[in-house]
């Protein structure tokens, strides 16, 4: 039963890399960091998760600001997001902006 339900989610993970690589341009460095941030920090309780994990271009991802195909900002103060940040965050090049001011984070 474990392995047929973390197979789809790797199935429909891998498809949205792809999906949010091809059709915005943004290298899957980014669009991985940011998952990661999701998962890592109870994205499913966040107070707004407006359009996160879903084939919305991630400029319309609450909190993320997206310039000339790269992630510049992400803003998710007083958003509850709960756990320890991924190490892929410090990989984002063109992030200009990081705001996770009174959350729950380690």
């Amino acid at each position: 039963m474990f392995y047929r339900a973390n197979n789809r989610f790797w199935s429909k993970f891998l498809y949205f890399l792809l999906f949010v690589s091809l059709s915005q341009s943004l290298n899957a460095q980014d669009s991985l960091a940011i998952i990661k941030l999701y998962n890592s920090t109870n994205g499913e309780n966040w107070v707004n998760n407006e359009n996160w994990l879903t084939d919305a271009p991630l400029g319309d991802w609450f909190g993320i600001t997206v310039v000339d195909s790269n992630i510049t900002a992400i803003q998710l103060p007083l958003n509850h997001l709960e756990g320890e940040l991924p190490a892929e965050l410090g990989e984002l090049s063109s992030l200009k902006i990081l705001n996770l001011a009174q959350n729950k984070l380690h």
